[in-house]
């Protein structure tokens, strides 16, 4: 059942008539189902302030923008470095893999290096081979094994640089006698 609408009458006239002893003889009840008519005398209540839209669609986009970005990030990285050797100073044995963090191409003696290799083609059964060049001179070659890492997209050295003396080393992958990446890294 509805409750009734009740409001005030006038109650603020002049005289300091003490209040009526019935205390709902200065109340107008309206039937139920009715709106009862406004008070003159009240203010409305103010609004409480809720999320702004703006702001909230806002931070939404400001949010979808860093993932998309972030996605174009990781793609980039797995994608737009095919063919390439690079080198980090991020240890890709604790995870990270393929994902070639803090890219370096110069790095001072005794620090912590990798050198990363992210084919333009899957690893297959074509003969491969290493070539490590000091100064400009090879003088370290790898026969990769038939078949190793068949189908992977990157390999990376699992052992430090950082005891590499200083200079120049050039890493250049051959596979199936035509050179298909290289990369240089410097110590100084």
């Amino acid at each position: 059942m509805d409750e009734p609408h009740f409001r005030h009458t006038d109650m603020t006239s002049a005289s300091a008539a003490p209040p009526p002893d019935d205390v709902w003889s200065g109340l107008e009840f309206s039937a139920p189902g009715e709106t009862p008519p406004p008070d003159p005398w009240a203010a409305p209540l103010p609004k409480k302030p809720g999320p702004r839209i703006g702001a909230v669609r806002l931070v939404l986009l400001l949010v979808g923008v860093v993932v998309v970005a972030a996605l174009g990030a990781l793609l980039y990285t797995v994608n737009g470095e095919k063919g390439q050797v690079m080198f980090t100073t991020t240890d890709p044995n604790g995870g990270n893999g393929c994902i070639v963090l803090n890219r370096v191409t110069t790095v001072r003696a005794g620090t912590h290096v990798w050198m990363v290799a992210m084919f333009t083609q899957p690893i297959d059964d074509r003969p491969m081979s290493i070539q490590i060049a000091y100064n400009g001179a090879v003088y370290w070659s790898y026969a990769w094994p038939p078949g190793a890492g068949k189908g992977g997209m990157c390999t990376w050295e699992p052992e430090d640089l950082a005891d590499f003396p200083r200079g120049v080393y050039t890493f250049t992958f051959i596979r199936g006698g035509t050179v298909e990446m290289s990369g240089t890294l410097t110590i100084t």
